[in-house]
């Protein structure tokens, strides 16, 4: 990941998508015209630019800004919510995975620095850890499920 260009692209994130909610937290968000938010059948495209301008990002990264990602990039793409997979079925697509790829091999080096690029990016653009808690508190449990 190149950290600077990340660094660029969050921040204009923030300027654009960080906002105050319902429960007077700052956080990203869509705007709040976009379709996502509709009751009816339009309501499952993201028209403000929100996953537009996350997938730009690396992917666990824009996880780690907008807390709904997967699931938004789901219903923006398919139109459909994400189905939970039940453990059986998570274990039987890495026993597939495997088969075709070889066995899958955690660098605990390549974690340590990927999330050392996605804490610089996001220290870079929200300096105060009060503004933004969530992400930070993310962060760090993205880090704790890959080091597993």
């Amino acid at each position: 990941m190149s950290v600077q260009s990340q660094i660029n692209r969050v921040t204009s994130i923030r300027s654009r998508y960080f906002h105050t909610c319902v429960d007077l937290k700052k956080r990203i968000t869509h705007q709040m015209d976009c379709a996502i938010y509709a009751v009816t059948e339009r309501g499952q495209f993201c028209d403000c630019g929100l996953i537009h301008d996350l997938r730009i990002l690396d992917f666990a990264l824009a996880g780690v800004l907008y807390d709904k990602y997967e699931d938004d990039l789901s219903l923006h793409e398919t139109g459909k919510k994400i189905k939970e997979l039940t453990n059986k079925e998570q274990k039987k697509n890495i026993a597939l995975l495997e088969k075709v790829f070889g066995p899958i091999i955690t660098d605990m080096a390549d974690i340590k620095q990927e999330y050392n690029d996605m804490k610089k990016v996001i220290e870079t653009v929200f300096p105060d850890e009060s503004e933004y808690p969530d992400c930070y508190g993310r962060l760090k449990k993205w880090f704790k499920k890959e080091a597993k």
